[in-house]
């Protein structure tokens, strides 16, 4: 990364763990800090480069930033079948248009678990499947006419994170994992500070809302006993100890995970 670059770059997670589906997503905020307008384009790079066909960058990747302004870029993820299982590694990169040897700067890498791929069960009769299919192609083009294509951001501050996560789902939104912590001294532990985009905000429906939860005067958060650091910070109800799960990283901090499964399976109006 070259020191007289006018951006920066950041991530809120360094590592990501792939669903069964294969599929996840990162976001890149991206500052400039020239003093003037630029305009610039995003890049993407991956290890092994043969990564990088699973990669897409949503969004317009050339963009023009105000002074002092900021820039989010989502990169989706999207592992084939037939891709082997292991850890994978890319980053987001940004070139400025104006003095392009001396303006690109490197972002932050992020590595992506990919699990071993689903073996299917065994095969439906063809006719089954066309009924099937007839009947899901009139039910998805209903749903499309119906559905609203933007939906609000809901204003989730304060909540806990299970009561604000549910709401997020429930409107068509993903949640970006692992989960974003924040000490703050004003906002209890477990509860939620705020979210990117923030609540009030037009976005389309389907996509992933950074979720920053704030873990309390202190650095680090623990859900369950035994707890994977020596001391228990944490001190939770069993809903949200099965909906929240923590897992120890390379770093100091563990990283926070929303257990989207266990979510579904709780009945937050007992």
């Amino acid at each position: 990364m070259r020191s007289d670059s006018p951006f920066t770059i950041e991530t809120p997670s360094n590592g990501l763990r792939l669903g069964a589906s294969r599929e996840g997503s990162a976001t890149f905020t991206v500052y400039n800090a020239s003093g003037r307008s630029q305009r610039a384009q995003a890049l993407l790079v991956a290890d092994p480069p043969q990564a990088l066909e699973w990669l897409t960058l949503a969004g317009e990747a050339h963009r023009t930033f105000p002074v002092a302004g900021t820039e989010r870029f989502t990169v989706e993820i999207d592992v084939p079948e037939d891709a082997p299982a292991g850890s994978y590694n890319f980053r987001l990169d940004v070139q400025g248009e104006e003095n392009t040897d001396r303006s690109r700067v490197q972002g932050p890498t992020v590595s992506f678990q990919v699990p071993e791929a689903v073996v299917p069960g065994p095969r439906v009769p063809w006719r089954l499947v066309a009924i099937a299919a007839g009947v899901l192609a009139v039910a998805v083009a209903a749903f499309l006419v119906l559905r609203p294509r933007d939906v609000l951001v809901p204003d989730v501050a304060n909540l806990d994170v299970v009561s604000g996560s549910t709401r997020l789902l429930d409107v068509g939104l993903g949640i970006v994992q692992p989960l974003t912590q924040q000490p703050s001294g004003s906002v209890p532990r477990l509860s939620i500070i705020g979210t990117v985009p923030p609540g009030g905000e037009s976005v389309r429906r389907g996509s992933q809302v950074e979720v920053i939860v704030s873990t309390g005067p202190r650095d680090i958060v623990c859900v369950r006993f035994p707890c994977v650091l020596e001391e228990v910070v944490g001190n939770l109800d069993a809903q949200v100890a099965e909906a929240v799960r923590i897992e120890e990283g390379d770093e100091q901090q563990p990283e926070l995970f929303l257990d989207l499964d266990a979510l579904r399976r709780l009945d937050l109006d007992q």
